[in-house]
């Protein structure tokens, strides 16, 4: 290749330029795997001075064959007031190319510093503040990775100060740049980089030395921590699920506890040969640090063996996207195409199961509800009970013992009136557990039913198993009849009037039909006579069925003797049931005598 100095200038106090460093020679034709020395000289144009500046060179591929050492035709035209960069612009229509390929040079720098004081005289007095601080912490990170801090350093007084930075021998931390100028009233940014290569603790104090004189320097106190990215596994990384139903699944919640000061990414891969049988949520996260995450674990087994499965966890660093574009001082970071380097540390989960198929009994085998009151409930309980160390997932369900001849009419009516404390569910190996069965009928009704206990596959929602597994099953019969209160008129007396003109004159025969039928709507609303406005009960009242009751003939003689009249009531029916006589008003006034207790209620 070919390589060529641009010459720098400064102008002096008459208006001239002069080159203050000059190199020698200004090009040279260096040879594949050679190298060239070059000569710096230093020429002050005045003295009790600093002077600083960077020589910048160009490198070119060198053939003599062909026509392309472009720099070289270009050298000539090039003026005092000209630079490289300018004539090699984008704008530039004088392109590289040549036959069709581009040949783009190479730059670089090299930084010159020199002053013009006399060994008697004294240089400027540097008076640097550093900003935040010169104590310098790096935030954590992994090996072989760069982080990066910046401090200001500003120049109070109106001079220039030169300042040159000590090296760390075992370059785990630099400066950039590592020595400059900062011209009067002005300030410098300087970057600190921390690179480790082990994962530990570092500390370590660089001096600045200010214009050249080691009695004015500046101490920063540089402080890095390492770490390599670790994950601490709950239970040493085992898992245990208890043994289940074949096809029903088990969950258990694992916890990962990221113990570096460094984010890190696990990735935990299930073996394809159990990726149906194996669940794991998240399977991939980035943890910060310090950060628990319990993970939940599913588990179905599809066989009657016991299980141990091997899961590997792949835990990568996380290097810091803005590391891509920033490393200026690292060749090659700053390309995108370039892969950081990432540490992976490897662990393993151990995943126990067991899939199996044992009994299951249901106690007792009969359950009668006798006959319950229409809008009243009555609750029994049964029991399941699990006899092998097997966990099943159980499914409940009511369906009449003879579908053939079930009416829609009925499965509503069996649908809406029984209702479970337990519908689905887990039951563990060798326990028992007692559900409640509550009896509410909604109309006259009476039926046998079957409860029937299944227990049946219970796959994860992301399962993608499409094998039927076999089901077990036990039942119980169930027996209920829901009814209304019967009650009856049997008997009504009085000393002064026959039986039978009283069982007419009282309307029993009639009454008694209407106490048989079923009530209809008005009649509802009339048992919750409460909730209704005066206005409303009046009108109800209006609607209802009207009965005389004749007491016959008095004399309006005094003393006025009442007469009273005896009426027996019997429960017809195979429930408990309470009766009231509801006045119309106040207005009236009855003299009611409850005898039942004489006269029994049956």
């Amino acid at each position: 290749m070919t390589l060529y100095w641009v010459p720098q200038t400064e102008k002096t106090e008459n208006g001239q330029s002069l080159s203050v460093f000059n190199i020698y020679p200004t090009s040279a034709v260096i040879k594949p795997q050679q190298s060239s020395t070059f000569s710096v000289t230093f020429r002050p144009p005045k003295g009790s001075s600093y002077y600083f500046q960077k020589l910048q060179f160009f490198a070119l591929r060198h053939d003599p064959k062909k026509a392309d050492n472009l720099f070289t035709q270009q050298k000539k035209k090039l003026k005092d007031n000209t630079t490289m960069i300018q004539e090699f612009s984008p704008t530039n229509k004088s392109t590289l190319i040549i036959e069709d390929e581009v040949q783009p040079p190479v730059s670089g720098s090299i930084p010159c510093i020199g002053h013009s004081f006399s060994l008697t005289s004294q240089t400027f007095i540097p008076i640097v503040d550093v900003y935040p601080t010169n104590k310098i912490y790096f935030k954590p990170c992994a090996p072989n990775e760069n982080v990066f801090t910046t401090v200001q350093l500003v120049n109070r007084t109106d001079t220039p100060i030169y300042y040159k930075f000590g090296y760390d021998v075992n370059k785990a931390f630099r400066v950039y740049p590592p020595c400059g100028l900062i011209e009067g009233k002005s300030f410098n940014l300087i970057s600190f980089e921390f690179s480790p290569k082990e994962a530990k603790t570092y500390a370590h104090a660089i001096s600045c030395t200010l214009n050249h004189n080691m009695s004015d320097q500046i101490h920063f106190k540089l402080f890095g921590f390492c770490f390599e990215p670790r994950l601490q596994l709950q239970n040493n990384g085992e898992i245990y699920f208890p043994p289940s139903f074949t096809g029903v699944v088990s969950k258990q919640k694992f916890e990962l506890h990221n113990i570096s000061r460094v984010p890190l990414e696990y990735i935990i891969e299930v073996p394809k040969k159990y990726e149906n049988e194996l669940f794991i949520k998240p399977n991939q996260k980035v943890l910060k640090p310090n950060e628990i995450i319990h993970l939940l674990c599913s588990f179905v087994p599809f066989k009657k063996k016991a299980y141990k499965i091997k899961v590997p966890i792949k835990v990568l660093n996380v290097i810091d996207p803005l590391q891509n574009i920033t490393g200026f001082h690292l060749p090659g970071s700053g390309s995108l195409n370039m892969e950081p380097e990432r540490k992976e540390s490897n662990y393993e989960l151990m995943v126990f199961g067991m899939g199996g198929d044992d009994s299951l009994a249901i106690q007792p085998e009969l359950l009668d509800f006798g006959i319950v009151k229409v809008n009243f409930s009555e609750k029994r309980f049964f029991t399941i009970e699990n006899f092998s160390h097997i966990t099943f997932y159980v499914k409940i369900q009511l369906k009449p013992k003879n579908e053939e001849n079930m009416t829609k009419e009925m499965k509503y009516l069996i649908q809406n009136s029984f209702k479970l404390d337990f519908n689905e569910g887990i039951i563990a190996g060798n326990s028992k557990l007692e559900i409640g069965i509550t009896f509410t009928p909604i109309d006259i009704f009476e039926v046998d039913v079957i409860l029937e206990c299944i227990a049946t596959e219970k796959l994860p929602e992301d399962a993608t198993h499409d094998k039927k597994i076999f089901s077990k099953k036990c039942e119980l019969e169930i027996k209920a009849q829901g009814s209304f209160p019967k009650l009856k008129f049997v008997d009504v007396r009085n000393d002064a009037i026959s039986v039978s003109s009283l069982w007419e004159n009282f309307s029993i025969n009639k009454i008694n039909k209407e106490l048989l039928t079923n009530l209809n709507e008005d009649e509802r609303k009339y048992n919750k006579l409460e909730q209704l406005s005066f206005e409303e009960a009046q009108a109800l009242q209006k609607k209802l069925k009207v009965y005389d009751w004749n007491f016959g003939y008095l004399a309006n003689k005094h003393p006025i003797r009442p007469r009273k009249v005896v009426i027996t009531i019997q429960n017809i029916g195979g429930t408990d049931l309470e009766w009231k006589f509801n006045m119309p008003s106040d207005s009236y006034v009855f003299f009611l005598y409850n005898v039942s207790e004489c006269l029994g209620c049956c």
